[in-house]
Protein backbone atom coordinates (compact mmCIF):
# COMPACT_ATOMS: atom_id res chain seq x y z
CA UNK A 1 0.00 0.00 0.00
CA UNK A 2 0.77 3.84 -0.83
CA UNK A 3 2.80 5.14 2.67
CA UNK A 4 1.42 8.39 1.51
CA UNK A 5 -2.03 7.47 1.33
CA UNK A 6 -1.84 5.85 4.64
CA UNK A 7 -0.68 8.95 6.16
CA UNK A 8 -3.58 10.73 5.06
CA UNK A 9 -5.96 8.13 5.81
CA UNK A 10 -4.81 7.93 9.50
CA UNK A 11 -4.25 12.01 9.41
CA UNK A 12 -8.55 11.53 7.79
CA UNK A 13 -9.13 8.85 10.55
CA UNK A 14 -7.98 10.75 13.33
CA UNK A 15 -9.89 14.16 12.45
CA UNK A 16 -12.74 11.59 12.43
CA UNK A 17 -12.15 10.95 16.31
CA UNK A 18 -13.44 12.84 19.34
CA UNK A 19 -11.97 15.76 20.80
CA UNK A 20 -11.81 19.47 19.90
CA UNK A 21 -11.59 20.30 16.38
CA UNK A 22 -8.18 22.30 16.99
CA UNK A 23 -6.44 18.99 19.04
CA UNK A 24 -7.20 16.52 16.38
CA UNK A 25 -6.04 18.93 13.32
CA UNK A 26 -2.91 19.29 15.52
CA UNK A 27 -2.22 15.30 16.54
CA UNK A 28 -3.27 14.73 12.61
CA UNK A 29 -0.37 17.09 11.32
CA UNK A 30 2.22 15.82 13.77
CA UNK A 31 1.76 12.17 13.88
CA UNK A 32 0.79 11.79 9.73
CA UNK A 33 1.61 15.05 7.76
CA UNK A 34 4.44 16.62 8.70
CA UNK A 35 6.27 14.01 7.10
CA UNK A 36 5.11 14.09 3.86
CA UNK A 37 6.16 16.25 0.91
CA UNK A 38 4.24 18.53 -0.71
CA UNK A 39 5.12 17.00 -3.82
CA UNK A 40 3.79 13.60 -3.24
CA UNK A 41 0.29 14.67 -3.23
CA UNK A 42 -1.71 15.04 -6.13
CA UNK A 43 -1.08 18.52 -7.92
CA UNK A 44 -4.37 20.59 -7.53
CA UNK A 45 -3.41 20.38 -3.52
CA UNK A 46 -0.04 20.77 -3.55
CA UNK A 47 0.04 24.78 -2.90
CA UNK A 48 -2.38 24.60 -0.03
CA UNK A 49 -0.88 21.97 1.47
CA UNK A 50 2.36 23.95 1.76
CA UNK A 51 0.58 26.76 3.11
CA UNK A 52 -1.19 24.32 5.49
CA UNK A 53 2.49 23.06 6.51
CA UNK A 54 3.54 26.56 7.19
CA UNK A 55 0.61 27.91 8.66
CA UNK A 56 1.32 24.63 11.18
CA UNK A 57 4.63 26.05 12.06
CA UNK A 58 4.36 29.33 12.40
CA UNK A 59 3.60 30.42 16.24
CA UNK A 60 5.96 30.05 19.02
CA UNK A 61 5.57 27.68 21.76
CA UNK A 62 4.76 27.62 25.44
CA UNK A 63 6.70 25.28 26.80
CA UNK A 64 6.10 21.77 27.09
CA UNK A 65 4.32 22.14 24.05
CA UNK A 66 5.56 22.07 19.83
CA UNK A 67 4.64 24.51 17.01
CA UNK A 68 1.98 22.68 15.39
CA UNK A 69 0.08 22.85 19.00
CA UNK A 70 1.03 26.44 19.30
CA UNK A 71 0.29 27.16 15.53
CA UNK A 72 -2.99 25.51 15.70
CA UNK A 73 -4.02 26.86 19.14
CA UNK A 74 -3.58 30.40 17.57
CA UNK A 75 -5.75 29.66 14.91
CA UNK A 76 -9.38 30.64 14.18
CA UNK A 77 -11.71 28.27 14.06
CA UNK A 78 -12.14 28.92 10.34
CA UNK A 79 -8.80 28.42 9.27
CA UNK A 80 -8.84 25.00 11.49
CA UNK A 81 -11.85 23.50 9.51
CA UNK A 82 -10.46 24.91 5.99
CA UNK A 83 -6.95 22.86 6.93
CA UNK A 84 -9.39 19.95 8.52
CA UNK A 85 -11.04 19.66 4.76
CA UNK A 86 -7.92 19.90 3.02
CA UNK A 87 -6.75 17.00 4.84
CA UNK A 88 -9.71 15.10 3.83
CA UNK A 89 -9.64 16.59 -0.04
CA UNK A 90 -6.28 15.34 -0.40
CA UNK A 91 -6.92 11.79 0.97
CA UNK A 92 -10.09 11.45 -1.28
CA UNK A 93 -8.11 12.83 -4.29
CA UNK A 94 -5.45 10.43 -3.94
CA UNK A 95 -8.04 7.45 -2.45
CA UNK A 96 -9.84 8.19 -5.94
CA UNK A 97 -6.31 7.92 -8.19
CA UNK A 98 -5.47 4.91 -6.50
CA UNK A 99 -8.85 3.07 -7.04
CA UNK A 100 -8.48 4.03 -10.73
CA UNK A 101 -5.15 2.42 -11.57
CA UNK A 102 -3.95 5.54 -11.58
CA UNK A 103 -0.48 6.78 -9.61
CA UNK A 104 -1.13 10.61 -7.76
CA UNK A 105 2.08 11.51 -8.40
CA UNK A 106 4.94 10.62 -9.94
CA UNK A 107 7.29 8.06 -8.23
CA UNK A 108 10.32 9.61 -7.59
CA UNK A 109 14.00 7.82 -7.47
CA UNK A 110 15.05 6.93 -4.32
CA UNK A 111 18.25 8.67 -3.25
CA UNK A 112 18.30 11.74 -5.41
CA UNK A 113 18.30 14.93 -4.84
CA UNK A 114 15.38 16.43 -6.04
CA UNK A 115 16.98 18.23 -9.34
CA UNK A 116 18.42 15.01 -10.29
CA UNK A 117 15.18 13.18 -9.83
CA UNK A 118 13.90 15.77 -12.21
CA UNK A 119 16.53 14.04 -14.79
CA UNK A 120 15.97 10.57 -13.98
CA UNK A 121 11.95 11.08 -14.40
CA UNK A 122 12.97 12.95 -18.03
CA UNK A 123 14.96 10.09 -19.25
Amino acid sequence: MNSVFEHLQSATLRLAQAGSLKDRLSEAYQQHLSQLDAEQLPEPYRVEFVAMCTAMQRERPLPRENPARASVRKMSSEEANRYAGLIVQVFGATASALASGRTPVRPSAPGLAPVRQLFALEG
